[in-house]
């Protein structure tokens, strides 16, 4: 199903022994495999990927891409939460325009809820979150390094990345927890303004007109704006007119 949804030119970004790649290359499909192994990057090769490269997609300089791979958990390489947040922070710098991210992942509790729904179980004891995990490889006596990896549910992930200015599309879920997902960029999410905050806007000294009082009195009314800007609504309109239109009248006389 990735394989179908990719388009313009993919960056199979751990690609491993290149059999998406390959793929994609039959299909007519420019694409660049990078994988930080010299020894996978050597097997690609051998089985015919024409652009490979050694290369991790979190220091790779290249692009832009219209498709991002990132197969079999390989958005996994982030290593927790707070490196995912880093990575969509920095990716949009290998992204076309009008590009896209293909992943997928597990969720860590095996129930395909989200983090909220699933409850503590997807949290540990210490308040880590249950995808953030550590192992090591061993093969015949040799012990590889330990290595950090993140699996992370649908819903966590839509959070963080709705946060960094990516809209994200579940493709499909499976029952146990595996899925796949098409993140696009849109606007970055605004920073909320907590509320009591006050916003400062851009200060206006409007003169009242003939018949009105800045004291808001028999003649007429004044509503407030910062650094001492007033707006002038005379007394006889104000039956007329709502809140929400004398702020507008405000607004429109600050902006002069």
């Amino acid at each position: 199903a990735a394989l179908a949804l990719c388009r313009g030119r993919v960056l199979d970004a751990g690609a491993g022994a290149g059999c998406h790649s390959l793929v994609l290359q039959e299909q007519g499909v420019s694409v660049t495999a990078i994988d930080i192994a010299p020894e996978a990057v050597m097997v690609m090769r051998r089985r015919g990927v024409r652009d490979a490269r050694c290369a991790d997609i979190l220091h790779f300089q290249g692009g832009p891409f219209e498709t991002i791979l990132l197969m079999m958990n390989g958005i996994g390489v982030v290593g927790d939460l707070a490196g995912l947040d880093r990575f969509l922070a920095d990716v949009p710098r290998l992204l076309a325009p009008q590009g896209q991210i293909l992943l997928d992942s597990y969720d860590p509790t095996g129930t395909g809820e989200s983090a909220a729904g699933a409850g503590h179980a997807a949290w540990t004891s210490t308040g880590r979150y249950l995808g953030e995990m550590r192992f090591r490889l061993e093969y015949r006596g040799a012990k590889g390094p330990t290595l950090s990896w993140l699996f992370l549910d649908s819903n966590l992930l839509t959070e963080r990345a709705r946060h960094a200015g990516f809209s994200c599309e579940v493709i499909w879920q499976e029952e146990e927890g595996h899925y796949l997902a098409r993140l696009t960029r849109t606007a970055p999410e605004a920073p909320r303004q907590p509320w009591g905050q006050a916003v400062r806007l851009p200060s206006a000294r409007i003169s009242p007109p003939a018949g009105a009082s800045r004291d808001g009195g028999e003649e007429a009314s004044g509503e407030a704006a910062p650094e001492g800007g007033w707006s002038w609504i005379s007394k006889a309109a104000r039956p007329s007119r709502t809140r929400a239109e004398r702020w507008a009248l405000t607004a429109a006389a600050l902006r002069r």
